[in-house]
């Protein structure tokens, strides 16, 4: 499941200048943290990681950092420490909808679906419109066996992004385990016409 994170337009200028910053005044926390974004956008997710604890540690109120602390903690496979800091990034800022999605996505990851779901519905009250979160509370409903909650979900993303043959699939395969074969026909052959090897060769011998 997919966390909502743009690791696009870094330059490896803009991180030696906060390197410099940092190296200047180890106890300035916007130093820090504009560090950890140049290296998370780098890849450098180990320097982020350190460089966000940093941040976070000198400025408690950081809501910002707790947040790419957690994104650079699901890079390296961290998942209980991401939803840690994900929690603590939301003790500061309720509002934060990037922290409560990434918070859902991750929870449902390790299997623990009614808080996912309620944390994802917490995004979606605060950004109703947001495709990857629509998406992933699908995912995590259907995880749960929670499957016309599932196919809501799927139905309101495709419906708002007609051209997701990921979502198509998932709404696909839902109504096959519900055992509504004509809507999950409709929607396969929506998924497939998009993606022609998107579905397991026996599933799409069914539409």
């Amino acid at each position: 499941m997919s966390d909502m994170h743009d690791t696009s337009g870094c330059d490896q200028h803009g991180l030696d200048h906060w390197m410099r910053a940092v190296e200047a005044d180890p106890r300035d926390a916007h130093a820090w943290f504009h560090a950890g974004e140049h290296m998370l956008k780098n890849g450098l997710y180990n320097e982020a990681i350190r460089a966000f604890t940093n941040a976070v540690m000198l400025d408690p109120a950081d809501a910002a950092g707790f947040h790419n602390l957690g994104l650079a903690l699901l890079r390296v496979g961290d998942e209980g420490a991401a939803i840690r800091a994900f929690r603590s990034c939301i003790g500061v800022e309720p509002m934060h909808a990037q922290a409560w999605g990434n918070l859902g996505a991750s929870l449902s990851n390790i299997g623990d679906y009614d808080r996912a779901r309620d944390a994802l519905k917490c995004a979606l009250a605060l950004e109703p419109g947001n495709i990857q979160v629509i998406r992933n509370l699908g995912i995590t409903c259907a995880k749960a066996g929670q499957q016309a909650d599932a196919v809501a979900a799927f139905r309101k993303a495709v419906a708002a992004d007609a051209g997701d043959a990921e979502t198509w699939k998932n709404l696909a395969l839902t109504c096959y385990d519900m055992g509504d074969l004509d809507a999950f026909r409709s929607a396969g052959m929506r998924a497939t016409a998009l993606d022609p090897d998107i579905l397991p060769m026996w599933l799409a011998a069914a539409i």
